[in-house]
């Protein structure tokens, strides 16, 4: 799974490293987006970057990938701690769809203590898996 940071990126970057390694993961894996993390990705084309909305389109059209469900309630009780709480719904989106690896720009998710998923940047998932 991916999170919205790095769609962000390989939107905008159609021909940067990290739209590079999207490709080789949907050529290699299964990738999974959560629902959360798209809506979020576009929240901030349509605050950040309004005039890409349209690359924005031709990006997604490109992808494949399976949508994960995000729930609307979440009980961070039995979560590992994470310093931005708004970045929860991608956690448990990626826990409870059992996912092996969040791959991540984000330092929030960098440290978050948990067996699964892995949590990796681009570059750390390109070294190990790629």
């Amino acid at each position: 799974m991916v999170d919205t940071n790095i769609l962000v990126s390989a939107a905008l970057f159609r021909d940067g490293g990290v739209a590079a390694i999207l490709k080789e993961i949907m050529l290699k894996y299964d990738l999974c987006i959560c629902m959360f993390s798209l809506e979020e990705l576009f929240i901030v084309f349509e605050r950040k970057f309004r005039q890409k909305r349209g690359d924005l389109d031709e990006f997604l059209k490109e992808l494949s990938y399976e949508l994960v469900y995000s729930p609307l309630k979440i009980t961070k009780t039995e979560l590992p701690h994470i310093r931005d709480e708004k970045d929860y719904p991608i956690l448990i989106s990626a826990m409870d769809a059992d996912i092996d690896v969040l791959v991540s720009g984000d330092k929030d998710f960098s440290c978050v203590d948990c067996e699964r998923p892995e949590i990796l940047t681009p570059l750390q998932f390109k070294e190990r898996h790629l």
